[in-house]
């Protein structure tokens, strides 16, 4: 399973439908921090993130997420960028809020994660509130 999510992953990449990034601190590898279901036709994607336990509550996953945040609206001209959340995920929610995202609702058994559908929250940004929380 895992070697057919790598090689989609790199089709994606290449097709220009993810844009995948390493978090490294001081040469080190810390986490990742993913820009998937990049659909430019209606300016929207979806943004995971996760940092290694050593690293976390010291600000890097939400810096991570911030410069991920301007590629989609600089770089890309992305209009939306969603991220879902499992519901018992309170770092990263907490993260996402930080940054700007706000929470849209729960999407029932939205994914599979260990072995069984949980339910997630989408959490969401658009361009324009980008622009105005980074421009205060």
């Amino acid at each position: 399973m895992w070697i057919h999510e790598c090689l989609r992953g790199r089709a994606d990449t290449a097709a220009g439908r993810a844009l995948p990034r390493v978090i490294d601190v001081d040469g080190h590898f810390a986490g990742q921090c993913n820009l998937e279901w990049i659909d430019t036709w209606n300016g929207t994607a979806e943004v995971g993130i996760w940092v290694d336990s050593a690293h976390g509550r010291a600000g890097i996953g939400s810096t991570a997420a911030e410069l991920m945040l301007d590629v989609c609206f600089t770089d890309l001209h992305l209009q939306r960028v969603s991220a879902p959340i499992g519901i018992t995920n309170t770092p990263a929610k907490r993260l996402v809020a930080k940054i700007g995202l706000q929470h849209e609702g729960t999407m029932k058994n939205y994914m599979n994660a260990g072995g069984r559908r949980t339910d997630h929250e989408l959490w969401a940004i658009t361009a324009d509130h980008h622009t105005n929380i980074t421009r205060s």
